[in-house]
């Protein structure tokens, strides 16, 4: 059976899976999606997965102490079923400086992006604001988004996201314990940060017409995952971290150059 893009679902088009290696050795696995803004082109993700450090403690990630210095990834081609495995992006320069950006507020956000300025014209990469997104909708607690991600580097057909269903549980529009971020009910993995969260939501109306059923939906972008809230006795209750999209724009605007350095929480 052929398909072409327009027959999935313009979101599933968006995450790509990031494997982060140091040299020839490879780290971890995790999530991240595009962003075009001004002419730029942007890899969005988290700032722990591009410092390969933790946020809070500033202590690397891997076991052995390893920080990532490029990320491989596998692209979709312009021609649909055309995957391109080997593209890689780098996070330092031969001086050892990031070429990857935060915020200004330092790893106390934990969103980070990587501008990329030469994408092969054979690559097809999807912003992840669709097409159709609503200027406004309502957005608020016990309501359905979906992470889409790679669970412990799960797939779908080697290319597409898996979409993890949850619910919102704090108020959106309220930052929880000062961040600007709201939690989520889901059942997450390793390999999900940075994954873009979608809220969906979905009616029939009845038609016009007698018996004609019209489906819509709407769906928009509404944040950045960043990994399970609390400590590692608190992940029984699956609680997900969810940063404001308006942060990307912000780190777009006023990039501050990548830093090992903690900043004071």
């Amino acid at each position: 059976m052929t398909l072409a893009f327009d027959q999935l679902d313009y979101y599933s088009l968006c995450s790509v899976q990031l494997n982060l290696f140091f040299r020839d050795t490879k780290l971890s696995t995790a999530t991240g999606f595009f962003k075009f803004i001004d002419e730029q082109l942007y890899l969005v993700s988290n700032w722990h997965v591009f410092s390969g450090r933790h946020p809070k403690t500033g202590q690397p990630l891997h076991k052995l102490g390893a920080i990532p210095d490029r990320i491989k990834l596998t692209l979709h081609g312009q021609d649909f079923g055309l995957v391109y495995e080997d593209s890689n992006l780098y996070l330092d320069n031969a001086d050892g400086r990031a070429l990857w950006k935060q915020h200004r507020l330092g790893q106390s956000i934990d969103v980070a992006i990587l501008p990329i300025n030469e994408m092969p014209d054979m690559i097809a990469w999807h912003d992840i604001v669709g097409p159709d997104e609503p200027d406004s909708i309502y957005v608020g607690p016990g309501m359905d988004v979906f992470v889409l991600g790679y669970p412990q580097g799960v797939s779908n057909s080697g290319i597409l996201p898996i979409w993890k269903r949850g619910s919102i549980a704090t108020e959106p529009a309220i930052n929880h314990n000062d961040e600007r971020l709201f939690l989520i009910d889901c059942a997450t993995r390793e390999g999900m940060s940075g994954a873009p969260v979608i809220f969906r939501t979905a009616a029939v109306y009845v038609g016009e017409a007698e018996g004609a059923n019209i489906f819509k939906q709407a769906s928009k972008f509404v944040g950045v995952y960043s990994g399970r809230f609390g400590a590692k006795e608190l992940d029984s209750v699956q609680l997900g971290r969810v940063w404001a999209p308006s942060i990307v724009t912000e780190i777009i605007e006023c990039p501050c150059e990548g830093t090992y350095q903690l900043f004071p929480n």
